[in-house]
């Protein structure tokens, strides 16, 4: 990418332009770089490359797009060393910024296995009409080593507890605890789609 485009213009997430496995991308780290990059711009061109190594919850596409509305973008066929590169376009709002804290609009702060916290969840702000998925996002914290696969399980009810939806996923995709440093909130990423006649 620099040796066509040159090396001005542009910022790496992270903050390093070797792959390196152990850099995952966490909010602590993504939200101050990139609200510095969205200072004085309408948009942001996102180039992905290992993205799966680097973010493999999909952070920064995800909080882009709560500043901002994806836009059809070129398509791009370019390989580089065999992997897939992506282009994705988003228009900012105006003086879009990220909050400087974890965005968690439910905080729970529960323990949900030993060594294992669940700090809170988002929902969509507007109701959801049924038959659209609804994106769910959990945000995790291990506290130690963690060992094994870790799955949550969403269900959604009415007040008399009728079940109407439920998914079951891994706690952050492939991303497993094994490889989440400890003490750093990790997103966990869900879609549930409500089927129609739901209240």
């Amino acid at each position: 990418f620099a040796y066509y485009y040159g090396w001005e213009g542009w910022s790496t997430l992270p903050d390093d332009v070797q792959l390196d496995t152990n850099s995952v991308l966490n909010y602590s780290t993504v939200g101050p770089r990139l609200n510095q990059m969205m200072r004085d711009t309408s948009g942001i061109w996102l180039v992905q490359w290992q993205d799966e190594v680097v973010d493999p919850t999909g952070l920064v596409p995800m909080v882009l797009k709560d500043v901002g509305d994806e836009v059809p973008a070129p398509t791009f066929q370019g390989k580089s060393a065999g992997d897939q590169v992506a282009l994705r376009h988003i228009l900012l709002e105006d003086e879009a910024r990220l909050p400087d804290e974890l965005p968690i609009q439910h905080p729970l702060e529960q323990t949900a296995a030993p060594g294992l916290t669940a700090l809170g969840y988002s929902l969509p702000n507007a109701p959801v009409p049924a038959d659209v998925e609804i994106p769910v996002r959990l945000f995790w914290q291990a506290e130690g080593p963690l060992r094994g696969k870790y799955a949550a399980a969403l269900r959604l009810s009415d007040q008399p507890g009728q079940e109407w939806a439920r998914q079951d996923a891994y706690l952050a995709g492939s991303y497993f605890p094994e490889r989440w440093p400890s003490g750093s909130p990790v997103l966990g990423f869900y879609t549930m789609t409500l089927p129609l006649g739901t209240p």
